[in-house]
């Protein structure tokens, strides 16, 4: 519920473990690139929520070393972990069951491919973008799930993707902030009176007024009473 005047980028850094074949980090992007991707995200003012399993615990761990973030890994149902990607603006994942599950529920995730093929994969919705890049070796894996083991190249597939290359997929990424203005028109506002384009709210709650405020600030734009401000394509009246 802490989540629903926030703009959340849901992660799942884990996944790619299959039924007969184990463990396969081979599809997984990097763990400290995650790292650094969260802490780009948090630095531009977007909620991070990890998800994943129980086991993936150790990767959580990891992560929380480094930097702070809302993590529901290894504490939520099949269903719940559902729940919770849909509940995301965007979410992005490796090639894996979390990609699948993200991809029933919610129109934009970006997945990052390596060994397999996006084409034979990918989320289908034109709002999904997926990351891969061809390098010769790839793709190894076949629809059997076999590859070669361990991966004679180092994973250069899954190495050549940088964390820039993932934000630009969410290009331009402040877009995403547009949704904040879909949960400012979602609230009950009653007596002061806010002008939004079109519509006309009015509040005296001084939560709205401090969420309005965070978002204002957040974004780096000047408060002014009695005067209009420009707020994602919206006037407001202060």
């Amino acid at each position: 519920n802490n989540l629903n005047d926030e703009v959340v980028v849901g992660i799942c850094p884990v996944g790619a473990r299959n039924v007969g074949v184990g463990d396969d980090d081979l599809r997984r992007w990097d763990t400290k690139k995650y790292m650094e991707l969260i802490k780009k995200l948090k630095e531009k003012g977007f909620e991070v929520l990890l998800i994943g399993g129980n086991t993936d615990k150790e990767i959580e761990e990891q992560i929380f070393k480094k930097i702070k973030c809302i993590s529901a890994i290894g504490k939520t149902t099949l269903k719940e972990s559902t729940a919770l990607l849909k509940k995301c603006d965007v979410v992005v994942c490796n090639d894996s069951g979390p990609m699948h599950l993200a991809s029933s529920v919610n129109k934009k995730v970006i997945s990052i491919f390596g060994p397999t093929h996006p084409c034979e994969k990918a989320p289908l919705h034109e709002e999904s973008k997926y990351i891969w890049k061809q390098i010769g070796c790839n793709p190894c894996y076949d629809l059997w799930g076999r590859f070669p083991k361990p991966c004679p190249y180092g994973k250069r597939c899954m190495e050549s993707i940088n964390v820039e290359e993932v934000l630009n997929s969410m290009a331009p990424i402040d877009a995403l902030k547009d949704t904040l203005k879909d949960k400012i028109n979602g609230i009950n506002f009653k007596n002061n009176i806010f002008d939004f384009g079109p519509h006309r709210f009015h509040t005296e709650d001084i939560e709205v007024l401090n969420f309005i405020n965070k978002i204002l600030n957040e974004n780096k734009l000047e408060i002014k009473r009695n005067s209009k401000v420009w707020l994602f394509n919206h006037y407001h009246n202060w």
